[in-house]
């Protein structure tokens, strides 16, 4: 029996995936640990093993459910390998992403965007927000910015 690919509706992740555990085989609602919050690893699906000649409509219209993600007119199917990947990544039912620590003035690399490539000082977290500031020094001035914190790696990283 096949996975496959379920879009919610907004913020509804946890509803549908409830209300999916009752109609299906099996769900897959992997959830992402940050340090100060709980949120899904892709924000606005879920995984479902369920016979889709069986159950299509009752999932369809399953609470919390916006639609199952579709090809064409074929709904999406997710293998087995795939599956498996994201369940050994689990720890404690949590997907768990660890940010290297980062010293107030070391130098970081921006990893992505218009600045990519350039060295920039690190500042400070800016904990709640998953962003960091940091001090570019451009034609004799220093600007602080703040990026995302995912857009900057460790020198030797990059």
């Amino acid at each position: 029996m096949p996975w496959y690919v379920i879009r919610t509706k907004p913020h509804q992740e946890r509803i549908a995936h409830v209300h999916l555990n009752q109609l299906c085989e099996e769900t897959l609602l992997p959830m992402l640990k940050l340090e100060s919050a709980v949120e899904p690893l892709f924000p606005g699906y879920l995984f479902a093993r369920f016979d889709l000649q069986d159950r299509y409509r009752a999932v369809k219209f399953a609470r919390g459910v916006l639609n199952i993600v579709e090809f064409g007119l074929q709904p999406a199917e997710v293998g087995d390998t795939t599956i498996e990947a994201i369940k050994e990544r689990l720890e404690d039912g949590y997907v768990r992403i660890v940010k290297p620590s980062l010293r107030e003035g070391q130098v970081v690399r921006i990893a992505s965007g218009p600045l990519a490539g350039l060295e920039v000082v690190f500042l400070r977290d800016m904990k709640k927000q998953q962003r960091v500031c940091v001090l570019l020094t451009m034609l004799g001035r220093h600007t602080e910015m703040t990026i995302n914190r995912d857009q900057i790696r460790l020198p030797h990283a990059v």
